[in-house]
């Protein structure tokens, strides 16, 4: 948890920012900018439903809880496990919802859901086109078409346990805990 919370942290520092008092944000009036703080993400309990995205400001030490849910007027999900940035969108990955929650990254109006099955926990892309989301008890990993947004295909993997993944080259390296020392 305290890993996935500072790989978060370090992914995101510097690329976001928040206007207090934006009541109905829009690509003109965001609620996130780059460079004035930071997305933090807030698991929530398991089978509670509650899950949610906050954002500190650096300059004035403000927290904004749920950006989410207050945007789109419905709650997050169960388990946010990772967020990622792709350009202008953020991908929220909620493991117990089995989906990906879509966002624009700047005012956190939602794009549309991936459904994913499983317990989804990390999204790498790939490319322009494709994304692979780790799959904790699985045993695989699947493959995203980021434009249609569905799961295309998944990769059977030599473990039952699919945690992070990371990009070296053309290769794509997942790490596999073993539960056998």
């Amino acid at each position: 948890m305290r890993i996935s919370f500072l790989l978060v942290l370090i992914a995101i520092i510097g690329l976001s920012n928040c206007q207090k008092g934006d009541e109905n944000p829009t690509p003109d009036n965001p609620l996130v900018e780059a460079g004035g703080g930071v997305l933090v993400a807030n698991e929530g309990g398991f089978n509670d439903g509650n899950a949610s995205v906050s954002y500190f400001h650096f300059e004035d030490k403000s927290i904004r809880q749920g950006l989410f849910a207050e945007v789109n007027g419905r709650p997050l999900g169960d388990v946010l496990q990772s967020i990622t940035l792709l350009g202008d969108k953020a991908y929220l990955v909620l493991n117990n919802s089995q989906r990906i929650e879509v966002v624009d990254v700047r005012t956190f109006e939602s794009l549309g859901a991936i459904a994913v099955p499983g317990s989804p926990r990390y999204f790498l892309p790939v490319d322009e086109e494709t994304a692979y989301v780790s799959d904790l008890f699985g045993g695989v990993v699947h493959v995203l078409s980021l434009s249609n947004q569905a799961v295309t295909l998944s990769i059977p993997l030599p473990q039952n346990w699919a945690e992070q993944m990371i990009k070296v080259g053309t290769e794509v390296l997942v790490s596999c805990p073993s539960s056998f020392g």
